[in-house]
């Protein structure tokens, strides 16, 4: 982790000589110099105003794994046992997919700092800032009995539990599972299944950056534009560690039904003119979800059909 113990070197964003780092990090020049290339490489906003120093343009804070390990212990001893963290990834939802099967346990949670290959729904490219954001999966074993549609929108009721815990803001929810302020997204969700268990990762906008903005096919928002100050991202991941812990077991005995009438209430576009791009195009307005998950609209002859996959676009009202 050269990358987390060069960052918490600094403490300001005036240039720092390669030397003091070094002295500082307990890293050696060498070793510095080619962390510091690496992180300007990844986007993390570094730079080199000369040859022996190196300067951060704004406070980065990189992840305490034993803060969050010792947070997460108070409630789920399990889930603290079995988190991993990476400085560089592809994906951590691939990371924990690849495993071998016997090696994939049940609460096993892995996060990352950087992922080079991230990904969200329909093999869209997830943009992660490096050190900035979170960017974490968690593999969960459910019974064979449980029904696991609807599982992505149980979790994105999970994520906003979370979130309200840390910023007063008015979450929404958008089908099938995104979290929204004003209509900017914050947080997506990725589910995905391996065999017995299923792989949860789950991406929030923490402090995001213009660049980052500009990389999003959609309006996004960050924690720090609506708090105003960098987010403590490692107590972050410990609050949502515990709404995962308390909610996937409630969802594992009561499935989506635990969770739906609390869905739509946070739902951003009931009522709502919308048109969804599935096998068919079909247009309607947006009634809520019914008890598998499925979005339902009503369409122009009264009829109300349910949705169960499909890109949505929102229509002029």
């Amino acid at each position: 982790m050269l990358g987390s113990i060069l960052l918490r070197s600094f403490n300001s964003n005036q240039p720092v000589s390669l030397e003091e780092l070094a002295m500082l990090s307990g890293l050696s020049i060498e070793e510095v110099e080619r962390t510091c290339d690496w992180l300007i490489g990844i986007g993390v906003p570094l730079s080199r105003p000369s040859a022996d120093s190196a300067q951060l343009a704004r406070p980065v804070l990189p992840l305490n794994l034993e803060q969050i390990q010792q947070a997460v212990s108070t409630f789920d001893i399990d889930i603290a046992s079995k988190i991993e963290l990476f400085e560089e990834i592809d994906s951590t939802n691939q990371y924990l997919m690849s495993l071998p099967i016997r090696q994939l346990q049940h609460k096993q949670v892995c996060i990352a700092e950087y992922m080079s290959a991230g990904r969200g729904r329909q093999q869209k490219k997830w943009y992660g800032g490096a050190y900035e954001n979170l960017m974490l999966s968690v593999a969960w074993e459910f019974h064979s009995e449980v029904h696991l549609s609807g599982l992505s929108l149980a979790v994105a009721v999970m994520v906003v539990n979370c979130l309200q815990q840390i910023c007063d803001a008015p979450f929404r929810l958008k089908w099938p599972n995104d979290v929204l302020v004003d209509e900017q997204k914050l947080s997506g969700i990725l589910i995905e299944v391996r065999d017995t268990k299923v792989i949860i990762g789950i991406g929030i906008n923490c402090n995001l950056s213009f660049s980052g903005q500009l990389e999003i096919d959609q309006a996004a928002t960050s924690l720090f534009e609506l708090l105003g100050y960098l987010v403590d991202r490692s107590e972050l991941v410990a609050v949502l560690l515990g709404e995962l812990s308390d909610g996937l077991e409630l969802f594992s005995v009561n499935g989506l039904e635990a969770f739906r009438e609390d869905w739509m209430q946070l739902h951003a576009f009931t009522g709502r003119t919308m048109r969804i791009y599935g096998k068919p195009v079909k247009e309607g307005r947006a009634m809520g979800i019914d008890q598998s998950g499925a979005l339902l609209i009503r369409t122009e002859n009264g009829k109300i059909e349910p949705i169960n996959s499909g890109e949505l676009q929102l229509l002029p009202t």
